[in-house]
Protein backbone atom coordinates (compact mmCIF):
# COMPACT_ATOMS: atom_id res chain seq x y z
CA UNK A 1 0.00 0.00 0.00
CA UNK A 2 1.12 3.61 -0.71
CA UNK A 3 2.87 5.58 2.53
CA UNK A 4 0.79 8.59 3.97
CA UNK A 5 3.69 10.77 3.34
CA UNK A 6 3.94 9.71 -0.84
CA UNK A 7 3.42 12.40 -3.46
CA UNK A 8 0.30 13.46 -4.51
CA UNK A 9 1.04 12.56 -7.73
CA UNK A 10 1.41 9.02 -6.37
CA UNK A 11 -1.71 8.64 -4.97
CA UNK A 12 -3.49 9.88 -7.78
CA UNK A 13 -1.63 7.23 -9.91
CA UNK A 14 -2.60 4.70 -7.29
CA UNK A 15 -6.27 5.45 -7.10
CA UNK A 16 -6.38 5.29 -10.96
CA UNK A 17 -4.87 1.79 -11.45
CA UNK A 18 -7.02 0.52 -8.82
CA UNK A 19 -10.15 1.76 -10.64
CA UNK A 20 -8.57 0.76 -14.12
CA UNK A 21 -7.87 -2.91 -12.41
CA UNK A 22 -11.27 -3.41 -11.06
CA UNK A 23 -12.64 -1.93 -14.62
CA UNK A 24 -10.82 -4.50 -15.93
CA UNK A 25 -11.74 -7.14 -13.76
CA UNK A 26 -15.14 -6.72 -14.27
CA UNK A 27 -15.06 -6.42 -18.05
CA UNK A 28 -13.32 -10.09 -17.62
CA UNK A 29 -15.58 -11.71 -14.98
CA UNK A 30 -18.73 -10.14 -17.76
CA UNK A 31 -16.93 -12.05 -20.65
CA UNK A 32 -16.68 -15.06 -18.63
CA UNK A 33 -20.44 -14.89 -17.73
CA UNK A 34 -21.64 -14.03 -21.22
CA UNK A 35 -22.93 -10.59 -19.82
CA UNK A 36 -23.14 -8.02 -22.40
CA UNK A 37 -21.19 -4.99 -20.54
CA UNK A 38 -20.23 -4.79 -17.31
CA UNK A 39 -17.63 -1.95 -18.02
CA UNK A 40 -18.28 0.39 -15.25
CA UNK A 41 -16.09 3.50 -16.99
CA UNK A 42 -18.46 3.09 -20.17
CA UNK A 43 -21.18 2.79 -18.03
CA UNK A 44 -20.54 6.18 -16.02
CA UNK A 45 -19.64 8.29 -19.27
CA UNK A 46 -21.48 6.52 -21.90
CA UNK A 47 -22.90 9.76 -23.25
CA UNK A 48 -19.43 11.20 -23.05
CA UNK A 49 -17.09 9.09 -24.96
CA UNK A 50 -14.40 11.94 -25.10
CA UNK A 51 -14.41 12.12 -20.81
CA UNK A 52 -14.61 8.29 -20.76
CA UNK A 53 -11.18 8.28 -23.16
CA UNK A 54 -9.49 10.86 -21.21
CA UNK A 55 -9.61 8.49 -18.64
CA UNK A 56 -8.39 5.50 -20.12
CA UNK A 57 -5.54 7.86 -20.96
CA UNK A 58 -4.92 8.96 -17.42
CA UNK A 59 -5.68 5.46 -16.71
CA UNK A 60 -2.25 4.33 -18.55
CA UNK A 61 -0.34 7.21 -17.81
CA UNK A 62 -0.75 6.20 -13.96
CA UNK A 63 0.31 3.08 -14.73
CA UNK A 64 3.64 4.20 -16.52
CA UNK A 65 4.31 6.77 -13.26
CA UNK A 66 3.74 3.33 -11.38
CA UNK A 67 6.50 1.07 -12.96
CA UNK A 68 9.09 4.73 -13.17
CA UNK A 69 7.72 6.43 -10.12
CA UNK A 70 9.48 9.73 -8.91
CA UNK A 71 12.85 8.51 -8.54
CA UNK A 72 13.50 10.31 -5.55
CA UNK A 73 13.01 13.44 -7.50
CA UNK A 74 10.52 15.39 -5.00
CA UNK A 75 11.01 15.20 -1.19
CA UNK A 76 7.81 13.79 -0.16
CA UNK A 77 8.57 10.19 -2.22
CA UNK A 78 12.52 9.75 -0.30
CA UNK A 79 9.81 8.05 2.36
CA UNK A 80 7.49 6.41 0.08
CA UNK A 81 8.26 2.52 -0.32
CA UNK A 82 6.28 2.25 -3.86
CA UNK A 83 8.49 5.50 -5.26
CA UNK A 84 11.70 4.54 -3.57
CA UNK A 85 14.67 3.45 -6.07
CA UNK A 86 16.71 0.61 -4.67
CA UNK A 87 19.72 1.08 -3.37
CA UNK A 88 22.82 0.22 -5.54
CA UNK A 89 25.26 -1.14 -3.47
Amino acid sequence: MISKRCCSSSWFAHILIIIGGLDLGLIGLGGLFGSNNWNVINFIFKSMPVVENILYLLIGLAVVWAIFGCNHKCSKCCDCSSCRVPDSK
